[in-house]
Order: C-alpha cells, then structure tokens, then sequence
C-alpha cells in the first residue's frame, strides 16, 4: 500500500493504492479528505473489454470515548473526492486502452441532488443513464470514461 498527500488550492486528499488482497485485474484506491473518505474500485474484465468502476463514500467519524460521531463536514468534500476519482477512471482507461463504466448507486436524497447537480456529480461524470425512481428510492447514475490516446 502506498500512499500521497495530492494538494493544491483545493480540499488536501490522503490516497492510498491499495496493492494487497487483491486479484489479478483488481485497482483499489482509498480517498480521504478531513471529513470523507472514497473507495474506488476498478476490475478489468478482458473478455468483455472494458473496466468497472465502483466507487463508495462516507463520512469519516471520530471516536469519543465508546461514542462515534461524524466529523464535520468539509464544504465541497465530496466533489473535491469525487473529481479526483474520475481523474483516477481516466488514467486506468487511458493505461489500458479500453473504456471505464462508472456506476454511481444512493438511495440518500443529498446525494442524489449532488448527483444531478452541474457543479456536482452531473458535471464531473456527464452522465450516460441516470435512473431516478424518486426521492428515497434507488437512484442509478451511469458514466463511460473512454481512454483519451
């Protein structure tokens, strides 16, 4: 497991690569920012020629005591993880040469509207499929990041 600090003028992320455990095909990366953290999955399917993306999100919380309790929220968290996600889609397509499809799953109404919003999910993936079955029901968001060489 290797990990970077990656900054800039933006929300300072912790990555961590994450290399044991995992079979042949396998990518994972662990984002964290002070408030979130973000797995990205990716496998490499051969047959089919192309790359799944999976990603999953939570607050980060703190122990107190025998108490957990979240973190409080960095304002713009989640599409600082998020952009940097597709960042790391992008290259795994472009490294292999074959598509990545992202899929992107909440039943959470805030991620949801995140989803949909220009400034949020909706601008970072530009979304092939979505499919909204209605605030608190299964929201499905689907994005093709093709290799760019």
């Amino acid at each position: 497991m290797s990990a970077e600090l990656i900054t800039g003028n933006r929300i300072p992320i912790e990555m961590r690569r994450i290399t044991d455990g995992l079979r042949e095909g396998e990518e994972k990366y662990i984002l964290a920012t002070p408030s979130k953290i973000l797995s990205v999955d990716l496998v490499r399917t051969p047959a089919r020629e192309v790359i799944t993306g999976e990603t999953y999100i939570a607050n980060r919380q703190e122990k107190r005591g025998w108490r957990r309790r979240p973190i409080e929220p960095v304002h713009g968290s989640t599409t600082r993880l998020y952009s940097e996600a597709r960042d790391i889609m992008q290259s795994a397509a472009d490294e292999h040469r074959i598509p990545v499809l992202h899929s992107f799953v909440t039943t959470f109404p805030s991620m949801r509207a995140w989803a949909l919003a220009l400034q949020g999910g909706a601008g970072i993936f530009n979304w092939d499929t979505v499919i909204d079955n209605g605030p608190g029901n299964a929201f499905n968001a689907f994005s093709t990041i093709r290799p760019k060489k």
